[in-house]
């Protein structure tokens, strides 16, 4: 139920049932009123809240089973809107619900399949697949805050008040005159100030108890290391926009302020980039056949607003840059690509390259990724699926084998994902292989992102360096 107080600024966490008490519309001209909108925004909350977590990997508030209708878990992110029945009202809410993204425009049911010849082929039957996993990270490898707060580029502010007032008198014509005041910003260092101001600081804060801050950062020795030493808080820039002239002005009442201001924005950010987590650097071997449990199975796509190409197949496709015979592929593992159109930009990229790689190589196969696979970020363990693999085996008398991680992406994904993108090109430097087998037999690459206007030719460069 809802009620004025909880429109905004609220989250429910655990919101399973909203029942609507009225019938009134305030549509105009088939556009959603106020009343539908705010009605939607509510739903909207409740729908994208789903804060549990399974596995370790899980991310805490991302909806997990709405492709999968066997799991009885889908209970826990399922929510249900009564309301009187006027279909026009519920045709109204549901485009609006649309129209904020909170629902998909359409859906689609596909069929994964793989095709006979892959299933049939060595790399299906006997071929590997290297893995990392998330593991806890290990706290002692941090040696400095450099990374955690940024302390290079970024400055910490805090603002002091000018402790001055005027008044007036509303009975008289007269306008009082209000003071002019100059104001500047005042750099210094963490370090620069006063011991006293800043030891009281530390003493109000929960947070900076010696206790709490050994466990996140078990290198300090003390509290007074904390703040003296250049590798922890010592160097913190710090701007203080007051009317002052100089720091050295500045009162020890007021430092304690400032003190304050700045080891809460230290306490946010320290505790926004806290991980318990981190991937492994080892990668493990896994038989890509115990791999391969999707195969033959239905997927349920959701398709968003400007996602026109999702669900169509590649093979006949009425986008003529796009079409495809995904049937007379043999290199591509499934029976067809119902992707992106980033996605089928790559495919049909890759098959114009696949006469360089057949000439070097026994076998290629590129595998899309329908919840087959994960790795995990080195730095703070995060999970992510890259969506394809390429295989690659050489010619006889070789034995060497490559495993290339590639992920097609739309550009407006492209500052929100660059983690991804930055492990993806890490991954040939870092990677350690778990095996008794030779390692140099292995190769684990992954590539920079591709999208076909902006990144196509970085991406050819990179993958012409990396395989051939």
């Amino acid at each position: 139920f809802a009620v004025d107080k909880l429109n905004e600024g609220w989250d429910v966490l655990n919101l399973f049932d909203i029942v609507r008490l009225y019938d009134t519309r305030d549509s105009k001209g088939n556009k959603a009123g106020k009343t539908t909108v705010s009605e939607a925004q509510l739903i909207g909350r409740g729908a994208r809240y789903c804060p549990f977590i399974i596995n370790s990997d899980d991310s805490k508030y991302q909806r997990k089973y709405d492709q999968d209708d066997s799991n009885e878990l889908k209970i826990c992110e399922e929510l249900y809107y009564y309301s009187s029945y006027n279909p026009k009202y519920i045709q109204e809410l549901t485009a609006e619900l649309k129209k904020q993204g909170v629902i998909a425009e359409t859906h689609k049911q596909v069929k994964l399949e793989l095709k006979e010849s892959f299933k049939q082929s060595s790399l299906y039957q006997n071929g590997l697949i290297w893995l990392n996993r998330q593991q806890p990270r290990d706290l002692n490898d941090i040696q400095n805050t450099d990374n955690l707060l940024d302390t290079k580029n970024h400055i910490y502010k805090a603002v002091l008040d000018t402790n001055t007032s005027t008044s007036s008198n509303i009975f008289e014509e007269t306008k009082a005159q209000t003071p002019t005041f100059v104001t500047q910003n005042l750099p210094c260092k963490l370090n620069q100030i006063p011991q006293v101001a800043l030891t009281k600081a530390i003493q109000k804060s929960n947070f900076f108890s010696f206790d709490n801050i050994k466990s996140l950062l078990p290198q300090v020795k003390s509290v007074k290391d904390l703040i003296s030493s250049d590798n922890w808080l010592k160097n913190i820039n710090i701007e203080i926009r007051t009317i002052k002239k100089s720091i050295n002005k500045i009162t020890n009442q007021e430092w304690l302020t400032i003190s304050l201001t700045v080891l809460n924005q230290i306490t946010d950010k320290l505790k926004s980039q806290e991980t318990k987590y981190e991937g492994s650097v080892q990668f493990y071997p896994e038989n890509i056949k115990n791999r391969l449990k999707l195969e033959g199975q239905i997927l349920n796509l959701s398709i968003e607003q400007g996602e026109k190409q999702v669900g169509i197949p590649q093979t006949n496709n009425t986008n003529q840059d796009l079409n495809l015979d995904i049937t007379t592929q043999s290199w591509y593992a499934h029976t067809e690509n119902y992707g992106t159109d980033q996605e089928k930009y790559l495919v049909k990229c890759i098959a114009g390259y696949m006469e360089k790689l057949q000439s070097k190589y026994e076998q290629v196969y590129l595998l899309r990724n329908e919840k087959i696979y994960k790795i995990y970020n080195f730095d703070d363990g995060m999970a992510f699926q890259p969506d394809f693999i390429l295989f690659l085996e050489a010619k006889t008398g070789e034995q060497k084998f490559y495993q290339v991680f590639i992920e097609p992406k739309g550009e407006h994904l492209f500052e929100n994902d660059k983690w991804k993108e930055n492990c993806l090109k890490s991954l040939q430097s870092k990677v350690k292989l778990e095996s008794m087998l030779s390692n140099d037999k292995y190769n684990i690459l992954g590539l920079p992102f591709y999208n076909e206007s902006k990144t196509k030719v970085q991406f050819m460069e990179s993958l012409d360096v990396s395989v051939l």
